[in-house]
């Protein structure tokens, strides 16, 4: 019925998150503060699976360490994606928008980076794409920085991805704005 707004404090979390509601909006610490603390960071490691879906001959795996699951007027803001590699054979998903609408993420880091004097690796594994989108409406992917991320889904045997975009924007667009999205 209301607004559901929770805060993460900096430090270091583990995947899975489902967002399976309405207005429910999930915040890393310095999104929220003028202050500058540690980072939130979310290893996205478990993962929230709905099956595969299949688009233009392609499977998809429907998976994600945060997973916006027909989840509308929700958001994810301001947090630090670490990809993990484990032993399931599962692509590691970083964000899933599936069936949602009126969301957004925005001012996330993914990829290659440091913090704390830690180095991270991005997204490198094959068929692994950060951000998906599949069958969604009125999205927005908002200032977020992806650096570094070397492979994702083949699109049109062209080029890998960042942000895939599948069965999405018919009704309202998909806006994929202002990000920053190097060295992938």
């Amino acid at each position: 019925t209301g607004t559901t707004c929770i805060i993460v404090m900096p430090g270091e979390y583990i995947t899975p998150i489902l967002l399976d509601g309405s207005d429910i909006h999930l915040y890393g610490y310095n999104s929220v503060t003028g202050n500058e603390y540690p980072e939130t960071i979310l290893y996205v490691s478990g993962q929230y699976s709905n099956g595969t879906q299949t688009v233009d001959s392609i499977v998809f795996d429907l998976n994600a360490g945060v997973y916006f699951e027909g989840a509308s007027n929700s958001s994810v803001n301001g947090f630090t994606f670490v990809h993990s590699n484990t032993e399931d054979g599962m692509s590691r998903q970083a964000v899933i928008f599936d069936g949602s609408s009126s969301s957004i993420m925005s001012n996330n880091l993914l990829g290659t980076f440091t913090v704390d004097s830690v180095n991270y690796t991005g997204w490198t594994n094959g068929d692994e794409t950060p951000v998906t989108i599949y069958n969604s409406n009125d999205i927005t992917v908002l200032e977020n920085q992806f650096y570094g991320n070397t492979l994702g889904i083949l699109a049109n045997n062209r080029l890998n991805t960042v942000i895939t975009v599948l069965n999405s924007g018919g009704s309202t667009p998909v806006d994929i704005v202002r990000n920053t999205i190097q060295s992938n």
